[in-house]
Formats: C-alpha cells, structure tokens, sequence
C-alpha cells in the first residue's frame, strides 16, 4: 500500500510538471504571437513609407524644373 501511495504522489508531481511545462508553452506561443504582430506593423509602415516616396521622387521628376 505504501507503494502505492508513493507511485502516486510521483505521477501526481509529474503531472504538475507537465501541467506547468504547457503553461509556459503557452506563454512563450502568445509572447512570439504578439511579436509577429508587431513586426507585421512595422513592416506596413515601412512599405507604405517606400511607397510614399517612391511616389513622391516619381512626382518630383515630372515637375517642370524651370519654373
């Protein structure tokens, strides 16, 4: 019976450490989740920002230069 017992607080201890492992899987998946998203931004501003002077220089170059 002590056997027992003791099996079972060892699978019982396991299992926290399982259960505590996942968590912080978890944890570390929503941290690189909210990074992704970050970077997603910041790469839209900046290709809106090459566009807006790509555009700008094509302008520019159009313009008369004589006036």
């Amino acid at each position: 019976m002590k056997r027992l017992r003791s099996d079972m607080e060892e699978i019982s201890k396991e299992q926290r450490k399982i259960k505590e492992g996942q968590r912080q899987v978890g944890e570390n998946f929503e941290a690189v989740k909210l990074e992704c998203d970050l970077l997603r931004k910041e790469t839209n501003i900046i290709m809106r920002q090459s566009m807006a002077n790509f555009f700008t220089a094509r302008i520019s170059q159009m313009v008369p230069r004589n006036l």
